[in-house]
């Protein structure tokens, strides 16, 4: 699947933990296509920063065209992404990679640690309640 470039808005950014951080960001084309198990490409507002970052989206709201990403810091882009703030412009491209399928019966396990709960946390709110058991760790 290819993916698209959009320029979003934050929305919401915040820290959740040590180095982990939360953003919700108004990407409509993004939000209507994404599925669980896809990513963003997120490029960073800075010209010694070439390479875009691969982070693994949360959920999608496509009623309201918003998309959430949980991520870690661990390098000078990182850093720079927690240091945006609500309001600010962030160029995304996607959804990228290959979405999950979630069968329509039967239970589905979820496992997962730190950040990689992300496609977890969409995988379970696109599930039919009770469909899908979750260990976190």
């Amino acid at each position: 699947m290819t993916g698209m470039v959009e320029k979003g808005i934050i929305i919401r950014h915040e820290k959740m933990g040590p180095d982990i951080w939360r953003m919700v960001i108004s990407l409509p084309l993004t939000a209507k296509k994404a599925k669980p198990g896809q990513f963003i490409h997120v490029k960073i507002n800075d010209n010694s920063r070439l390479l875009r970052r691969p982070i693994s989206i949360a959920g999608t709201a496509p009623g309201k065209g918003l998309v959430e990403i949980l991520y870690r810091v661990v390098g000078g882009g990182t850093q720079l992404m927690s240091e945006m703030k609500e309001g600010d412009t962030i160029d995304c491209l996607g959804p990228l990679g290959t979405s999950f399928t979630i069968p329509e019966e039967g239970e589905i396990l979820g496992v997962g640690g730190g950040v990689g709960i992300a496609p977890i946390l969409f995988t379970a709110r696109r599930a039919k309640p009770g469909q899908m058991t979750v260990v976190i760790g």
